[in-house]
């Protein structure tokens, strides 16, 4: 090998063992958007000419009510207009998210500061209208629950039906016949609320949470066959709850959330076709942390934010390449100012975060986008 290829071989290996940041930061537009907030859902329309990331729902004062309000962000412009509240749900946090069918954002449960709720809408951001979700036969009142998309309906599945009481109890909702039925409950995981779930694009996972005390399984879910099946507990991750998940494909990340002794930096990547879990490296890994997001890149999971043990927001993250096991940090040059409960969506070429919390009482109304 001549000199020049040595140093250069060299020189790679020293980056990458040194985890040299990557990507840039650029602002968007705060005009016209919604109020500062956090625990609001975020939802990617990818809708062609549209493109919207739209913002919904959360905490945006320390007073109650929450709040109904949101706005749709267009990429393509950078420009904001507001969701109407005509029909909107009641506002609300803990709801599990939100969902995009292909046409419409959903929304479902969660609890409005006083009670619990079974009650959602469905949002078309081309007309700018909501419709209704019907409660019949819709699962019982919850937050902290989990919401995924299933191709032609939507999952409900799991939370906390009042401050004591867990459920494994859930629903399928057919947003075109507007109507509900349940899940089994015949083989289903424990009871837990702050879980989390992804879909396969056949079956859901469920993963992690909390009833008592932290829970170190999950299962899966097929909703063709009503039916549900383990996940092997070998070389799982630890017990956990408020942790971040994401589907690549052929894996889930599971990766930080609260632990045992405290909050996490650590995680595991499930393999669905042989039912086996892989260790995943923790150099240069994102520190300990809850209350933050995650995004897969199509090359990368992309961990952002967050806050630590003390509850102090985090404004740092990384991104891990699981062909390769390695981390790559997040550059800080530019970057949004520290935050946790915040938002994050992917929008084909980045990741875009909005809002947040820098303190218990500071809501955050500005939002970031990466290109890795």
């Amino acid at each position: 090998m001549s000199t020049s290829l040595w140093l250069t071989s060299i020189l790679a290996t020293s980056l990458a063992s040194l985890g040299t940041a990557q990507g840039s930061w650029q602002q968007i537009s705060s005009t016209g958007a919604p109020s500062a907030r956090s625990g609001h859902a975020a939802v990617f329309t990818g809708i062609s000419g549209t493109d919207h990331m739209i913002i919904w729902g959360g905490q945006d004062s320390v007073s109650q009510p929450f709040t109904k309000t949101g706005g749709r962000w267009r990429r393509l412009v950078d420009t904001w207009a507001s969701t109407t509240t005509a029909g909107a749900p009641a506002g609300r946090m803990s709801f599990g998210g939100a969902i995009w069918t292909g046409r419409q954002m959903i929304v479902w449960g969660g609890d409005d500061g006083v009670f619990f709720l079974n009650t959602g809408g469905r949002y078309n951001p081309v007309g700018n209208l909501w419709q209704e979700i019907t409660t019949t036969g819709a699962p019982s009142a919850r937050a902290l629950h989990t919401l995924v998309w299933a191709g032609d309906r939507m999952i409900v599945w799991g939370g906390a039906t009042d401050f004591t009481s867990k459920a494994n109890t859930g629903g399928r909702y057919d947003p075109f016949a507007n109507s509900w039925s349940s899940t089994t409950t015949t083989g289903a995981p424990t009871a837990r609320k702050a879980h989390s779930a992804i879909w396969t694009g056949q079956e859901m996972i469920i993963w992690g949470g909390s009833n008592g005390g932290l829970r170190a399984d999950g299962g899966i879910y097929n909703p063709a066959t009503d039916s549900w099946s383990s996940i092997n507990t070998t070389n799982a991750p630890s017990a956990r709850e408020s942790h971040v998940a994401v589907w690549d494909g052929a894996r889930m990340l599971v990766w930080g959330g609260q632990g045992e002794g405290g909050v996490l930096s650590s995680g595991k990547l499930y393999v669905l076709a042989t039912d086996s879990w892989q260790n995943v490296s923790s150099t240069n890994a994102p520190s300990a942390r809850a209350s933050h997001t995650i995004v897969w890149s199509s090359k990368e999971f992309l961990v952002w934010g967050g806050s630590d043990n003390n509850g102090t927001a985090l404004g740092t993250g990384a991104g891990y390449n699981p062909e390769t096991d390695t981390w790559t940090t997040i550059t800080s040059t530019g970057a949004p100012s520290a935050r946790y409960l915040h938002s994050a969506v992917w929008d084909g070429k980045r990741m875009i975060i909005w809002g947040g919390l820098s303190s218990s009482t500071n809501f955050l109304g500005d939002g970031y986008a990466l290109t890795p």
